[in-house]
């Protein structure tokens, strides 16, 4: 079983939380100039409850941590 936690932070405290759609009417854009790549993965680690590190993820309940090409990191859980 997977769990989707991801969210997509659009800037000025504006997020979209677990794939939900956001319609703008009037959008007013500012500040955005350039095209911004979009950063890929470049790692995930699955820490159990008990801070066992593992490259797969083990049954129960997983911490999952991925580490982006930018050196961010987004922490979310998963059961497995």
């Amino acid at each position: 079983m997977e769990i989707f936690t991801g969210d997509v932070v659009l800037g000025s405290g504006v997020v979209i939380e677990n794939g939900a759609t956001l319609k703008v009417a009037n959008p007013e854009f500012t500040g955005v100039d350039q095209n911004v790549a979009a950063k890929a993965v470049t790692g995930v680690t699955y820490i159990s409850p008990s801070g066992v590190k593992s490259a797969q993820p083990q049954p129960g309940v997983n911490i999952v941590v991925t580490t982006y090409t930018d050196g961010s990191r987004a922490v979310s859980k998963q059961l497995h």
